[in-house]
């Protein structure tokens, strides 16, 4: 058996020999180890732990020779030198092993001895089941600590008794008898880098949007769409990155496990959905699965896409599509889950009795230890019998918190139903924010990536949705008794792998410029690595009429068009001092200086009649310019589509039993199609920033239903506004 000698060349000399049934018994392959503290113990040996006069004290210790770990083979290697620590906490301290959520708390008649050693993943392992790799990546870091956990009643152990009973009995949570090893009042903890795994039942509301492409029909049949419901499946997921397992030791028989990811750490999340098997369209039923989601007769759509006959490698293409939309979707939910844990929650946290475990649970909770979930969340409900009870998942809130799966219908005006829309377009999946995009194959082909043929570009795409959902609002308010509950969405989505400060501020303005609560302010750092940002605002019919129309059903004035326009932005800027931009805020704010930039109408003729301030360098000048031509573009196009859809919706209100061919309506519907179309072609890129939402959201007096949410390590918020009509009908609220 080895022994541990500490001492420290100054009086401490101490030899421990390990408990039979501890990890430096059964893991450490070297027959002996003398560890030196790197400050003076000798003068504390005989002091009792609460008596030593820090509140905090710690010490590093420096392995004389290298350690092999394992059981069969070496798996963590622990290096000659300075890789250990020791450290006291006193009544009411609180312990963060290096950041990790849920700190230890030391209670107030308690003190705690800790013992940590950094060790480093053999890369010659020659299996990947094995105790003592966690889930963790070869050639890693790891660390090992423990946390002992002493009364101070009647009185506290001696620092040389606490420091022989925490060496002796130094657990290591490889297996079960491990943990059964492990003394009551001990916490263990292993963090490091690699692949944690687990599945389970996980469900997303599924939203569709129904979008107008730009060649519009000229006929008004009912789409045969209906509202989204959800989807339910069984998935794999897998996170990478910074992960901890912790192990607390309750009482001789219960051990508490928890999992839990590092404070502000970058990770990724993969997910993975499962299917059943389908007789027809191809050997995976994910085509019926969003059918039965999105159509309005979702076996009459199957049959007829069946009938259609398409091509094996087409069919192929579709799944492939929204297989990969599906998993996307999964995988952001999961991810933002993970991000939105307070400082204090476990992502899963089991408690455990070790003399009531079956064969069944110890497999499982092994496989948990080598950072395997799977067992323990495929089979939630049935763990109770096998002495495991769980206490916290965080599938739990993938499937109660409203994710959403986001269909968007491009083209569905066109082509009707569901069916001619697949037979006739194509499938695309968004591979940042999940979801799919089934469009003509005009569009199809201006989005698609260039990698991978059923992907999306995310910049493209969010460019194509402004754009469109500009022209269809304005067509669906001329398509009386639409059902209320289909709804087209106006959507502003970033993705972002470094993240600035300035830029989550950014986000959270949008937020606040849309009704949103804004949420607590990011920590005062500069860099809060991959973020990810969505404003999504659903209108139906009603809403999209107000839009354009005032209550009276007459066009809104490009006047207050303007006045909406500026306002929005001036909502999206920093008026802090420290904000290099502010200076937009003047023409904005003042109405006179903006009058005057109306007559002056062109950039060159703008800038003459700018004060000194706002020209004295070269950029000022067409940033203003800039803002000017967005807000009076959007304006203008916002009241001569108005002007249109009035007199369309005129004729209609005088025509209640309109043929839809009468040749006076049908020229009404093609100056409107015509006139879309021109807004699609002309549509300024600026429109799909938040500031087209924004403006849009307050044209339309914020009746539309919004959602927004903010996923990133350090700051993750989630906000909803529900669908309301304001009493009174302004609509520049």
């Amino acid at each position: 058996m080895p022994t541990i000698r500490l001492t420290d060349n100054l009086g401490l000399d101490l030899d421990i020999k390990p408990n039979p049934v501890s990890a430096i018994a059964k893991y450490l392959r070297n027959p002996g180890l003398n560890l030196a503290p790197a400050v003076e113990l000798a003068r504390f040996i005989d002091t009792p732990l609460d008596e030593v006069a820090f509140q905090r004290f710690s010490t590093g210790l420096s392995f004389s020779q290298d350690a092999e770990v394992g059981a069969g083979e070496t798996e963590l290697k622990i290096g000659a030198g300075l890789n250990g620590n020791l450290a006291i906490y006193q009544k009411g301290s609180t312990i963060s092993p290096e950041h990790y959520r849920a700190p230890i708390r030391v209670g107030d008649e308690q003190v705690c001895l800790a013992l940590g050693v950094k060790a480093t993943v053999s890369a010659a392992l020659s299996s990947e089941v094995n105790n003592l790799s966690f889930g963790f990546k070869s050639g890693s870091e790891v660390s090992l600590y423990n946390f002992k956990l002493f009364s101070a009643k009647p009185a506290a152990p001696t620092l040389k008794e606490a420091l022989g009973q925490t060496i002796a009995g130094f657990s290591i949570p490889g297996d079960v008898e491990d943990l059964a090893a492990m003394s009551p009042g001990t916490v263990s903890s292993v963090n490091g880098s690699g692949k944690l795994k687990f599945s389970g039942g996980a469900e997303l509301a599924q939203s569709t949007s129904l979008l107008a492409s730009p060649d519009l029909p000229g006929g008004l049949g009912p789409v045969k769409v209906k509202a989204g419901g959800s989807l339910a499946v069984n998935a794999s997921f897998q996170v990478s990155g910074e992960y901890e397992i912790r192990v607390r030791k309750l009482d001789q028989n219960r051990v508490e496990i928890g999992y839990y990811n590092k404070l502000g750490s970058e990770f990724d999340v993969s997910a993975s959905a499962s299917y059943g098997v389908s007789a027809t369209l191809g050997q995976i039923d994910v085509i019926p699965t969003v059918l039965g989601l999105i159509s309005s007769d979702p076996k009459a759509d199957e049959e007829a896409l069946a009938a259609a006959g398409l091509a094996p490698d087409r069919i192929s293409d579709i799944e492939d599509a929204i297989k990969a939309g599906i998993d996307r979707s999964l995988a952001a939910a999961a991810g933002y889950e993970f991000n939105a844990l307070d400082s204090n929650q476990a992502a899963f946290l089991y408690e455990v009795r070790l003399d009531q475990l079956t064969a069944e649970g110890r497999q499982a909770l092994h496989s948990a230890l080598d950072g395997d979930l799977t067992p323990l969340t495929r089979r939630e409900n049935a763990l109770a019998g096998q002495g495991i009870t769980t206490l916290r998942t965080i599938l739990t809130n993938i499937r109660n918190r409203t994710h959403t799966f986001k269909v968007n219908l491009l083209g569905i005006y066109n082509a009707i139903s569901i069916t001619e829309l697949l037979r006739t377009g194509e499938v695309l999946f968004d591979p940042e924010r999940g979801g799919l995009v089934i469009t003509d194959r005009a569009t199809a082909k201006r989005i698609r990536a260039a990698m991978v043929n059923f992907a999306a570009d995310p910049e493209k795409l969010r460019r194509v949705l402004a754009e469109t959902f500009l022209i269809t609002a304005a067509y669906r308010a001329s398509r009386p008794g639409e059902a209320p509950e289909l709804s087209s969405t106006h959507s502003f989505f970033e993705y972002t792998a470094s993240t600035s400060r300035q830029r989550l501020l950014a986000h959270q303005r949008a937020m606040e410029a849309v009704g949103l609560g804004r949420g607590a302010s990011p920590p005062p750092t500069e860099e809060f690595g991959h973020c990810s940002f969505l404003l999504d605002a659903a209108y139906n019919n009603d809403v999209c009429v107000r839009l354009f129309l005032d209550p009276a059903g007459n066009p809104r004035p490009e006047d207050e068009y303007r006045s909406i326009g500026r306002r929005a932005l001036a909502a999206l800027i920093d008026p802090s001092t420290e904000n290099i931009t502010r200076y937009r805020l003047v023409p904005l704010m003042d109405d006179a200086l903006w009058s005057a930039m109306c007559k002056a109408g062109s950039a060159p003729a703008i800038r003459a009649i700018l004060p000194p301030a706002l020209k004295d360098d070269d950029v000022k000048p067409q940033v203003i310019a800039s803002d000017y031509i967005l807000i009076a573009w959007w304006a203008e196009t916002m009241h001569s589509t108005a002007e249109i859809l009035a007199k369309v919706r005129e004729y209609q209100q005088a025509h209640p039993s309109l043929d839809p061919e009468n040749n006076d309506f049908k020229k009404l519907r093609k100056r409107l199609s015509d006139h879309l179309a021109d807004v699609a072609r002309k549509t300024k890129e600026h429109f799909s920033d938040p500031w087209g939402l924004v403006a849009m959201d307050m044209a339309s007096g914020r009746r539309a239903e919004m959602t927004a949410k903010l996923t990133s390590p350090r700051l993750s918020l989630a906000q909803q506004r529900p669908r309301a009509i304001p009493a009174g009908g302004g609509g520049t609220a």
